[in-house]
């Protein structure tokens, strides 16, 4: 035989002997528990047990029948001594139905004052009856030089079990906790004549005795020393089953050649390693639900044949003493042989990977999970959600009727098979439920990324339920619907800007030329007076054409966010002083009266000097170029919460009948006419400028009225 061999049978032979031990013990344990406890806890001492008790209220029936006996002139033998037989089950009176009072009195006699016995009494009757006391409690008086009541009280204080009971149905006990003093014993003890009270009380001395008593003491002794034994023998053994358990498990179905793979760090590639080095026997390769079902029939075949027929028919014949014992080893080592193999097979199915996919029930679950999920891949949500709802309910009613048959039949079957069905729809419900609500909650937080503007994020394709698989599909594809229009748009724009840079580059060329001999020829003194007029109507014709090319540039890089910004602190109130300036000559050469509100103090900005004065510069020019002649311009900066907001109003020359949206367009202007010099593009400069340096442009249109807003935070270094 192997090492390796020798090592497991070793191992699973102390597993054994370890099991046997705890199941030897708790057994044990479990036998003394059912005989001898007390509201649940082991009894310490005989005087707890309920044998004792048992006895103790017999004896105190002996003495009121033995009393009432004596009280009627009948007189035991004196020459009876010791006590014949056994206690007797259930009433004495009942033991003698047809012996006379006299047989009575002798057997009670034998019982009470023959030989040695634990039980004390003591009886003082009612004149002119005489007082009875045990033989015994006489002698505990004489040695101690007392009277019998004080004698009693004595022991009483000792802790020693007792009873009193008194003609008036009146009694005293500290033995009533154990529910033995029923209502019907104590009705036939206040039967008993000629007492005026009964002591009856135990002496404890139950190894010196010959009673009752003492034979159901030496029964406590030795249960109580098993008891101890099964104790100890529980928890060593206990200790050794797991100690034995992981070797067994840690030995089973690993060969002796087994290696784990050298330099290998992939998890997943040890657990490869692990389970294609499993030793998986025949039977291992079983079904479990059929291997199980097996060991089962050929246990209680075998059960059947060793522990019913051969042991009533030859086995325990052989067996003369401790035949429980012996009885609780076969059935144990049969037990045993054929359960804890079948649970080390599994643990090799376990290690092998091979414990659920072998399982019927697991490819019946698989089987019929495919079929549902199929079924409810081809039924609208409305379908589905209806179909869980409609078992939910009568699967509910099938509960109810189930629990009203408990509370029929008082069956726990129904009770048990009711709930059952109930917790299993409700778990079913709750699933389907919250795994919807967890895969829309999963939608909703990945739409929130994509409504933020990340096109490109997808929705996992994870979800678990169809329906949220195919919302999360159609959003994906909407997603990627969003992100190409959005990469077109952005195509489209940057060639825009790129055919205006390049075509007004192409311009400026000949445009140049155009300016340059236009001015060769004005220095020329022409004496043509038309002449002269055509080269000044070139000369402004070229110079504004070469100022809407610029614009044109500077509105294109604006708006594309091709431009670098040189920001930095600014006094925004000088800012506007110096552009309100440059303008009050166009202004007045307009008749237009500039009206300005601005602050004493300086108001500090964080913005690009030049593009700053652009933006202004825009907006006055604006207002003097399509203002009503004769009217007022008002410049006002107001500073609220932070913001600093400069607003210029006037009044438009022509009627605008066009939405403030629509004048911030390119190209687009005031004047519909076209009359004036302006190109359209001031407005819509101004508002990329303002954009890129984090500022407010807003236009206000009221009637003719017209009111353009730059609002700044204002800076506080």
């Amino acid at each position: 035989m192997k090492f390796y061999q020798f090592r497991r049978i070793l191992v699973h032979l102390l597993l054994f002997l370890a099991c046997l031990s705890v199941a030897g013990g708790m057994m044990m344990v479990r036998s003394f528990t059912d005989n001898y406890s007390v509201d649940g806890s082991a009894c310490t001492s005989y005087e707890q047990t309920s044998d004792f008790e048992q006895h103790f209220y017999k004896y105190v029936e002996r003495v009121s029948a033995y009393t009432a006996l004596r009280n009627q002139g009948y007189e035991p033998d004196a020459s009876v001594s010791g006590i014949n037989g056994r206690a007797i089950r259930g009433s004495d009176f009942r033991a003698f139905p047809t012996d006379t009072e006299q047989a009575q009195v002798e057997f009670y006699n034998r019982k009470l004052n023959g030989g040695r016995t634990s039980f004390l009494y003591y009886v003082e009757g009612i004149a002119p009856s005489a007082d009875y006391i045990s033989p015994q409690l006489q002698k505990l008086c004489s040695a101690a030089g007392n009277d019998p009541v004080t004698q009693i009280k004595k022991m009483v204080n000792e802790g020693a079990p007792y009873f009193i009971i008194y003609n008036s149905g009146i009694y005293n006990t500290n033995l009533d906790n154990y529910g033995f003093l029923t209502p019907s014993v104590r009705s036939y003890l206040l039967e008993g004549e000629g007492f005026k009270t009964l002591y009856a009380l135990s002496s404890g001395n139950f190894e010196g005795s010959i009673d009752d008593f003492s034979d159901g003491y030496h029964l406590f002794a030795r249960a109580r020393s098993l008891y101890q034994i099964g104790r100890t023998s529980s928890a060593v053994g206990l200790i050794c089953t797991l100690v034995f358990l992981g070797f067994a498990l840690f030995l089973c179905g690993y060969p002796a050649g087994y290696r784990l793979p050298e330099g290998e760090t992939d998890p997943a590639a040890i657990r490869r390693s692990k389970r294609s080095q499993v030793d998986l026997r025949g039977f291992d390769r079983v079904p479990a639900e059929v291997a199980l079902l097996g060991c089962i029939l050929v246990y209680l075949l075998l059960r059947y044949f060793l522990l019913g027929y051969l042991w009533d028919a030859y086995l325990m014949r052989l067996v003369t003493e401790n035949r429980d014992l012996v009885y609780f080893f076969l059935q144990f080592t049969l037990s045993y042989l054929f359960f804890v193999p079948y649970f080390f097979s599994l643990v090799r199915r376990y290690k092998a990977g091979t414990l659920f996919s072998g399982l019927f029930v697991v490819r019946g679950g698989k089987k019929l999970m495919h079929w549902i999920r199929r079924f409810f891949e081809n039924r609208s949500i409305t379908m589905q959600a209806g179909i869980l709802l409609l078992l939910f309910f009568v699967g509910g009613f099938l509960a109810l009727g189930l629990l009203y048959l408990a509370g029929v039949h008082m069956e726990g079957f129904y009770l048990i098979l009711g709930l059952l069905l109930y917790i299993v729809l409700f778990l079913l419900l709750a699933h389907r439920i919250l795994r919807t609500c967890a895969d829309l909650n999963i939608i909703i937080q990945e739409t929130e990324q994509i409504q933020d503007g990340s096109f490109d994020h997808k929705v996992p394709e994870t979800l678990r339920s169809v329906p949220a698989r195919t919302l999360g599909g159609y959003i994906n594809n909407i997603g990627q619907g969003l992100e190409n229009a959005v990469a077109e748009q952005v195509k489209s724009e940057r060639l825009k800007t790129a055919l205006i840079t390049n075509v007004s580059h192409d311009i400026k060329t000949p445009l140049t030329s155009i300016i340059n001999y236009v001015d060769l020829l004005k220095r020329m003194d022409l004496d043509n007076e038309k002449a002269n007029g055509y080269l000044e109507i070139l000369n402004n014709k070229s110079w504004r054409l070469k100022n809407l090319i610029e614009d044109l540039v500077e509105a294109s890089k604006a708006s594309s966010g091709a431009i670098t910004l040189q920001c930095e602190r600014l006094n925004y109130i000088e800012l506007i002083r110096q552009s309100c300036a440059e303008y009050e000559d166009r202004f007045a050469q307009r008749h237009l009266s500039m009206i300005t509100s601005l602050p004493d103090h300086p108001v500090y900005i964080f913005a690009d000097g030049r593009r700053t004065f652009r933006i202004i510069e825009n907006l006055l020019s604006n207002a003097g170029k399509y203002a009503l002649e004769g009217t007022r311009v008002y410049v006002d900066v107001d500073e609220a919460d932070g913001q600093v907001s400069l607003s210029i109003k006037n009044i438009s020359a022509t009627q605008l009948n066009i939405s403030a949206e629509e004048l911030m367009e390119r190209f687009v202007r005031g004047d519909q006419s076209r009359s004036t010099e302006g190109s359209g593009l001031g407005l819509s400069i101004a508002e990329s400028l303002a954009k890129l340096q984090g500022a407010d442009f807003r236009l206000d249109l009221d009637g003719d009225l017209f009111k353009a807003t730059l609002t700044f935070p204002v800076y506080h270094p």
